[in-house]
């Protein structure tokens, strides 16, 4: 995260922003919607001034918020806030040159979509949207990646604006439940989840304890996952696994594709029950053991709307395979180090797997 001064004075602190997706993992279905990553760049503070802009190929936005309330959500509604009276996008081309567009709420279309002028063509552009209210101050920010423009074309592209700075919900508003004031999170509940940022934006959340059993103190895991789809707001059902997993690795292979590794099928309270937190662990650890080890998921989905089924991979994640092992992923790779084997022996093994295209044809 960058944020800077500007020549008209404003303050870095005018604007916060983070990526920090990570914190809507598990069964919880809020999120910190700060922004996703929000370059602040001169040109940005210049936000609530007008200027011309030359009549261009034009680009097509669509608009989702969030009620930071959590009792309703008109995610999918591409209703514009109702305190935003001006909107402005930053464009940004390969070469890192930036271009400012600026619109008063009164210039978007009732439907929520705005049509910006003044884009030149090519691609791929990454695009910031911001929601300033009457005062100037940013409220409301959000990105969309990949965006190719060409001549004499409209592209359409969706972005996601949620409160900047607070707490707000997933959800959407043409689901039922969103009809009657529920917000949509995981489509089950879940807790232990594996979770990772794809480079598409969208996180994908995988297995977890799916039921615990009191009077046993066992839980079992669960072979759901689901995705977060940053440009709508809302989770949905992801491709089941082949196996139930819990205390696993979710490694992000391509914007579509993951890694998922280890883990075992169920976990036991150990020691005294009493405890408000007792010790997780497998009873009998061989027969836990998610097989296959290592599969390969894609969330895209198939033409007819299902789930694509999960691909048995070939790699030996050596170490990945060790229960509690650590896992570190690097630009073309990742590492995979300790963790207890099979016979219950901590290892010290280092295992380091190179080239996520490889990895994500199994």
């Amino acid at each position: 995260m960058a944020t800077h001064s500007n020549k008209d004075g404003l303050k870095p602190s005018d604007v916060e922003s983070s990526r920090n997706l990570e914190s809507m993992m598990t069964h919880s279905n809020r999120i910190y919607s700060l922004a996703l990553t929000l370059l602040l760049m001169a040109p940005l503070f210049a936000a609530c001034v007008d200027q011309a802009e030359p009549s261009q190929p034009v680009m097509k936005l669509s608009f989702a918020t969030l009620d930071s309330s959590c009792q309703k959500t008109v995610n999918g509604s591409n209703a514009i806030p109702s305190d935003i009276t001006r909107l402005v996008a930053v464009l940004t081309r390969p070469d890192g040159q930036k271009s400012t567009h600026r619109a008063e709420r009164s210039a978007v279309e009732a439907s929520g979509t705005w049509h910006i002028k003044g884009i030149n063509q090519g691609g791929p552009l990454s695009l910031e949207v911001f929601g300033c209210d009457a005062s100037g101050s940013i409220k409301y920010a959000g990105q969309s990646q990949g965006i190719d423009v060409i001549s004499q074309q409209k592209s359409s592209i969706r972005a996601f604006l949620a409160p900047v700075g607070t707490l707000a919900c997933t959800g959407d508003a043409s689901l039922a439940d969103g009809a009657a004031g529920k917000s949509r999170g995981l489509p089950k509940p879940t807790s232990l989840a594996s979770s990772v940022a794809l480079s598409s934006g969208d996180v994908l959340v995988t297995g977890g304890l799916g039921s615990w059993l009191t009077t046993e103190q066992r839980g079992t895991a669960t072979r759901q996952t689901a995705i977060y789809e940053h440009q709508v707001g809302h989770f949905r059902a992801g491709p089941n696994l082949s196996s139930p997993r819990v205390w696993h690795h979710t490694i992000a292979l391509t914007a579509t594709r993951a890694l998922v590794v280890g883990g075992v099928t169920q976990l036991n309270a150990i020691g005294d029950n009493s405890l408000n937190a007792p010790v997780m662990m497998p009873k009998t650890l061989k027969q836990s053991w998610a097989s296959p080890s290592t599969e390969v998921l894609d969330v895209e989905v198939e033409s007819n709307g299902l789930a694509k089924p999960p691909i048995q991979s070939k790699a030996d994640v050596g170490a990945g395979g060790n229960l509690l092992s650590a896992a570190l992923g690097l630009a073309d790779g990742v590492w995979f180090v300790g963790g207890l084997t099979q016979n219950v022996q901590a290892s010290a093994e280092a295992t380091y797997l190179k080239g996520f295209a490889a990895l994500a044809e199994g």
